[in-house]
């Protein structure tokens, strides 16, 4: 685990993980730099039962390929985003206490893919 501040730690990019601390940051794979082709990333986001987890995404840069957002465990659970293209902005989104994140790319374009900042708050607090 690579430490940038006090705030932040930064996990080596890999394709999907589980993330059980309480502040974080998630990327696709690469990234900065572009992904790879015809990937199916992963990633699970817990927090304990009496806390939401809150995300921030940073950057989002794609051209064919998607970052799915679900509010639960797995992606049967609610998908509460779908996001693909350029991101312009943050976009802000509190869930439940566990939150599933699929990144699919295909084999056309590569990009930068993306950058999120996760947070366990209080359950009911924004």
């Amino acid at each position: 685990m690579i430490f940038i501040d006090s705030w932040t730690n930064v996990t080596p990019s890999t394709c999907g993980g589980n993330y059980t601390e309480p502040r974080g940051v998630v990327t696709s794979p690469n990234y900065p730099s572009n992904y790879l082709s015809n990937q199916s990333c992963k990633y699970r986001i817990s927090a304990p039962e009496d806390r939401d987890v809150v995300i921030e995404i940073e950057d989002l840069v794609t051209k064919y390929d998607y970052l799915r957002i679900y509010n639960g465990p797995t992606n049967r659970s609610r998908s509460i985003d779908n996001i693909t293209g350029t991101l312009y902005g943050v976009r802000r989104l509190k869930t439940s206490n566990e939150v599933f994140l699929r990144f699919d790319s295909d084999n056309l374009e590569n990009r930068r893919g993306f950058k999120l900042n996760y947070r366990f708050k209080p359950r009911g607090l924004c």
